[in-house]
């Protein structure tokens, strides 16, 4: 099996564990920059007033993996604050035969469209058995078929 590769993205992060690879910046839907809200205690793309944001640098995720050369992943946590459907949604079909597991923490439970979940879960099941691993945060985890 050999050692794995960690590969991390925050935006606002500073403490780097040992042999990580880390990009401070946002996973988005595209390369480019996002306004985040830095709220002290985590961060968001979502709920807060323009001039209350600061610019960070966003990278799509396909892209990340490509700059990279990863072509297989054994685990995908995915906690963006609001934009994972929007991501998931929008990742190559061909990217998630590479991804053994996903570990996804949807925020419905701040906006309610749980509809909108619900679609996205139905979509990852036509690679992922999926199971609600703590349903107060809306995490779920895919493992791959």
């Amino acid at each position: 099996m050999g050692k794995k590769r960690v590969l991390g993205v925050d935006p606002f992060e500073t403490s780097i564990p040992h042999g990580a690879e880390f990009w401070q910046g946002a996973v988005s839907v595209s390369s480019g920059t996002v306004k985040m809200l830095k709220n002290g205690h985590g961060s968001s793309t979502r709920g807060a007033e323009a001039q209350l944001r600061e610019t960070v640098p966003a990278i799509a995720l396909a892209e990340m993996l490509r700059q990279r050369d990863v072509t297989s992943v054994s685990v995908l946590k995915l906690n963006v604050e609001g934009s994972e459907v929007e991501i998931l949604m929008t990742l190559p079909e061909a990217l998630f035969a590479s991804i053994d597991q996903i570990a996804v923490s949807f925020h419905d439970f701040l906006h309610g469209d749980y509809r909108r979940t619900e679609a996205v879960l139905s979509y990852l099941r036509n690679w992922y058995e999926i199971v609600s691993i703590d349903t107060r945060y809306s995490w779920y985890l895919g493992v791959l078929r």
